[in-house]
């Protein structure tokens, strides 16, 4: 991805003056009057007066788009500079400059703040001093208005992202609203002379987030370094066969972390140690961990620096669109690991595998709240799988019904009723007009399994156990047809009823075999939070990568490139 930094060695220069303070002390002096600042007022109503939802502010050859919280924000204030006073631009301004000189180390673009042009304005006003030209009060008009809008947007961005999820995956991603209002950040952040003590505490709190960012970090050094050497294709190597490769691989697992450099050697047959080293990067990467150095591990370490340095990246982003507070003990469901974890009081309770939507019924991201569960339940078909997989069935031979356990039920919610197949003339009957329901008896037949765990969505997606355990013995298990299959459900029905009174072991086995349907209320819901990312740090300090099995990485890299080719500008 482009990198919108300092492109010459004057801004690196303006930069560190303006760190050091010494290129702030002088605008200090450049105002001088109250007369001044009301000046400053009227150009700023006037830029802003007449603008309706988002204004375009011009600065020489830039052309920057004005937030709307930007006009409501000086609006309250009627017009009245926020960043300079009679003595001045404001030494808080200082904080702002070097908070936004960092911020590339979160996957932020400087650009995207207007820094080049705010130092381009506070070396203006310095010149305007230092020849005694009195001041630019258009200017510093503008530069208030930079500061504001860089200052506005970049706490929205921290708080949500710089994308809004539901536009980027539409119906795919539901993304909870946990910004503050980024006007009553400013002025609380004014009013302190604090920018820096009010713009971090709006990044995601975890540590999970700064170990991120400093892995995106080191891909990025190792990136400008060139990077490592790409490993040349060849026939799989198991443990303690010879392979000319190995001194190779030995030296990139070195550079990637999971190889000591004392273990380096020029020997060409697979060690125990390098074996070791090799199911450590396999299991980074979400690969079986053999050991055998094998064509799909290849492929994983011939990712180039900067490609794993942008996957980080765009999950940085994805990251700020994920709730701040998941909960003490919640339920994490990991599309991309095929992983599902329980967490309480910060640590691992439960970790179980997961299958989850194919690439063509992908399973959406979102956070609710799990309330009940549901003992030998019965499977309502969906209307895709209907018409596409069933109906076809069943307009063959109307025996299929019968013969895979299915009913046919009411549309009505209440009252719902059994029709008697018999009773249908199924010459008349399309896919179209099916008179009802179609559903399937609690069973070992069930698609279900035997227990279902629900939380409410507008997807109709839950955790359901399932009568093919096989696919648990699969690496890669997108299968289902969106809802997430869990390898062990009655190990979860027992954690989540715990100390709830009449709901042993026992008894849950035995409602899980019923013949009809269960429900049991959970005395303490759970928050479920489904997640879709392809890199994280885990618990060890290991940076994790995943495959991007929906094709969402590509989809919001398309979006990050875009936005860098307008310069930065939204």
């Amino acid at each position: 991805m482009t990198r919108y930094m300092l492109k010459t060695t004057k801004w690196l220069l303006v930069l560190t003056l303006i760190l050091s303070g010494a290129l702030l002390l002088p605008i200090r002096q450049a105002i001088g009057t109250e007369d001044d600042t009301a000046i400053i007022d009227d150009y700023i109503e006037e830029m802003l007066s007449s603008a309706e939802g988002q204004a375009e502010l011009v600065v020489g050859t830039w052309r920057l788009g004005l937030e709307a919280d930007t006009i409501r924000f000086y609006r309250e204030r009627e017009f009245r500079p926020a960043w300079i006073d009679e003595g001045g631009v404001a030494p808080v301004a200082q904080d702002l400059v070097a908070f936004l000189g960092e911020i590339s180390r979160e996957g932020l673009e400087p650009a995207e703040y207007h820094l080049e042009c705010i130092l381009t304005g506070l070396e203006l006003a310095r010149v305007f001093q230092a020849y005694e030209a009195g001041s630019d009060a258009g200017g510093l008009a503008r530069l208030d208005v930079l500061l504001t809008n860089s200052f506005l947007r970049l706490a929205t961005h921290l708080s949500v992202g710089r994308f809004n999820p539901m536009k980027v995956y539409a119906s795919e991603w539901q993304a909870p609203k946990h910004a503050p209002d980024p006007v009553v950040v400013l002025n609380d952040a004014l009013a302190a002379g604090e920018v820096r003590q009010a713009l971090h505490p709006l990044r995601p709190a975890d540590q999970g987030y700064d170990k991120l960012a400093h892995a995106m970090a080191r891909y990025r050094q190792l990136a400008a370094g060139g990077g490592w050497p790409r490993l040349p294709d060849g026939a799989d190597v198991a443990p303690g066969q010879e392979d000319p490769r190995l001194p190779l691989l030995r030296r990139i697992l070195v550079t990637l972390g999971d190889l000591d450099v004392n273990q380096v050697s020029r020997e060409v047959f697979l060690d125990e140690g390098t074996a070791v080293a090799l199911r450590r990067f396999q299991q980074r990467h979400g690969l079986p961990a053999t050991g055998v150095l094998n064509q799909e591990t290849v492929q994983e370490i011939n990712v180039p620096a900067r490609q794993r340095a942008d996957q980080i990246e765009l999950n940085l982003e994805r990251r700020r669109w994920t709730p701040r507070e998941p909960g003490s003990r919640h339920i994490l469901v990991d599309v991309t690991d095929y992983s599902l974890v329980v967490k309480d009081g910060g640590q691992e309770a439960m970790r179980m595998a997961v299958v989850v939507g194919t690439a063509f019924r992908r399973t959406p991201v979102f956070s609710s709240m799990l309330t009940h569960i549901e003992f030998a339940p019965y499977w309502t078909v969906p209307p895709t799988i209907f018409k596409e997989d069933k109906w076809p069935l069943i307009q063959a031979d109307v025996n299929f019904l019968a013969r895979h356990n299915y009913e046919i039920v009411t549309r009505s919610a209440k009252g719902r009723r059994v029709i008697d197949p018999a009773t249908i003339d199924w010459s008349k009957v399309t896919v179209n007009n099916f008179p009802g329901l179609l559903r399937q008896k609690p069973g070992p037949w069930n698609p279900l399994g035997r227990v279902k765990f629900l939380f409410e969505n507008s997807y109709a997606v839950y955790l359901h156990d399932t009568p093919s355990k096989e696919l648990f013995l699969q690496d890669q298990r997108s299968f289902s047809s969106g809802c997430i299959r869990l390898e062990r459900a009655e190990d979860l029905a027992a954690y989540l009823l715990t100390g709830q009174a009449d709901w042993s072991r026992e008894k849950i086995v035995e409602a899980m075999g019923g013949q009809a349907p269960r429900t049991v209320w959970l005395r303490r819901p759970i928050p479920v939070h489904i997640l879709y990312r392809t890199a994280w740090v885990d618990d060890a300090g290991r940076v994790q990568f995943r495959r991007d099995i929906y094709q969402r990485d590509a989809v919001l890299q398309k979006i990050f490139q875009r936005q860098n080719r307008a310069g930065g500008q939204p």
